[in-house]
């Protein structure tokens, strides 16, 4: 008999904002080769950090200045209509379009926003960050 445990999957961490970024809450965002919190949408996002748990407008400030919490979790988000994420992908890499959308491919250096594990009631996406 296997006695694998089971959590629940939401780890979340304080990531230090980059200087000049505002992040939104409820909102994938990424981190930079740096590790700093990024908009997904920034050039040079290295992987999606997580869910924004709050707002955190470092506009005004300086790397690091301000923290955001991350939420790692299965996550349920809008699929792509450019490059729809089908139940063909089950189990692969699906990529950050946005903030709330996902992609089966990376056609603009998107990052990987986790792995997709199927679909929920409504039909989006759910993928677990």
């Amino acid at each position: 008999m296997y006695n694998v445990t089971v959590s629940t999957g939401e780890f979340t961490g304080e990531i230090p904002v980059k200087a000049g970024e505002s992040i939104q809450a409820g909102g994938l965002f990424g981190v930079d080769a740096n590790g700093h919190a990024v908009n997904i949408a920034a050039s040079g996002v290295a992987k999606v950090a997580g869910r924004a748990e709050h707002d955190a407008d470092n506009t005004g400030g300086g790397d690091g200045d301000i923290s955001v919490l991350a939420r790692r979790a299965a996550l349920h988000l809008d699929n792509s209509a450019a490059a729809p994420v089908t139940k063909a992908h089950f189990g692969s890499p699906v990529y950050a379009e946005d903030a709330q959308t996902v992609r089966f491919d990376q056609s603009d250096a998107e990052a990987i926003a986790g792995t997709f594990l199927g679909f929920d009631s409504a039909g989006l996406p759910i993928v677990l960050v």
